[in-house]
């Protein structure tokens, strides 16, 4: 009996699956934008305040609802429809970015917009990840769902 070796064909089997497809490109794509909103956000928090201060409080602002949401999103992630919370967090995530995107637009922002988006875009992700999470099963078969959950 050979050994069998991990293949990149059996790793990406459940990529098989058209919706686990989806969820996935969906999934590095707003990992992709909330990589790189955070980092904007670090950046003109900087700009405005030239404080390390700062930039530890948008820390702060991250963290607390991280911390303290994240059993209840899960509750709420076996509790409701994952597809509309994972569509629903999204949305909530786009509007704040373009609420941002506007104030900086119209000279109008200030640290506490940005202190306030962050703290409720990540509230929202609380929610969102474990919905994503919990939606993986119901993707791809069981013989593909450790594949898809790596």
């Amino acid at each position: 009996m050979e050994n069998e070796r991990p293949s990149l064909r059996r790793a990406a089997a459940a990529l098989e699956h058209r919706d686990f497809r989806l969820l996935f490109a969906a999934s590095l794509v707003s990992g992709l934008g909330g990589a790189l909103q955070q980092t904007a956000n670090m950046w003109q928090v900087y700009e405005l305040t030239g404080s390390a201060v700062h930039l530890g409080l948008t820390g702060i602002a991250r963290a607390i609802p991280t911390s303290a949401l994240s059993l209840v999103g899960g509750v709420i992630a076996d509790r409701l429809n994952r597809r509309g919370i994972i569509m629903a967090t999204q949305a909530v995530n786009g509007l704040l970015a373009l609420a941002l995107a506007g104030l900086t637009a119209a000279g109008l922002i200030e640290v506490w917009h940005i202190y306030a988006a962050t703290f409720l875009g990540t509230a929202f992700m609380s929610v969102s990840v474990p919905a994503r999470s919990a939606i993986v099963p119901n993707l791809v078969p069981r013989h593909h769902l450790v594949q898809a959950i790596a």
